[in-house]
């Protein structure tokens, strides 16, 4: 899973990213990008056009980020979906909830895009940032 999803470590950090702890009402205190908290109440937003990558996506995100602790998963179409030869490929946008118990903070909020293939019987073939 790419760095973007998953809490954030060593490599978010390498990339430039940067995270604070917050107090979010509902929610207690919280880990996550200024962008990510402030939209954390918001429904993540839906893209126009046919996008039939996001279930397949979002059940093998879902999966590996239990792994890693999460809560919730949110996944939306963010932009139609392309035929390649061996199926579709599409933008699909993830919120993820991860329950931390390090420090002050309760969760952990990641958010990101990923570009999710999968063939025409709708398998998951590959998902990248």
């Amino acid at each position: 899973m790419p760095w973007q999803l998953t809490p954030a470590s060593q490599a978010s950090v390498a990339q430039g990213e940067n995270t604070i702890v917050s107090y979010v009402p509902g929610y207690g205190f919280m880990r996550g990008t200024m962008q990510a908290l402030r939209f954390i109440y918001t429904p993540l937003p839906v893209g126009r056009g046919r996008n039939e990558t996001v279930d397949a996506c979002q059940t093998v995100v879902a999966s590996a980020a239990a792994a890693l602790g999460a809560v919730r998963v949110e996944a939306s179409s963010a932009g139609p979906q392309t035929r390649t030869p061996e199926g579709y490929v599409a933008p699909v946008a993830f919120r993820i909830l991860y329950a931390r118990n390090t420090g002050s903070e309760n969760l952990e909020v990641r958010a990101g895009v990923l570009s999710c293939k999968v063939d025409r019987a709708g398998k998951i073939l590959d998902a990248t940032a």
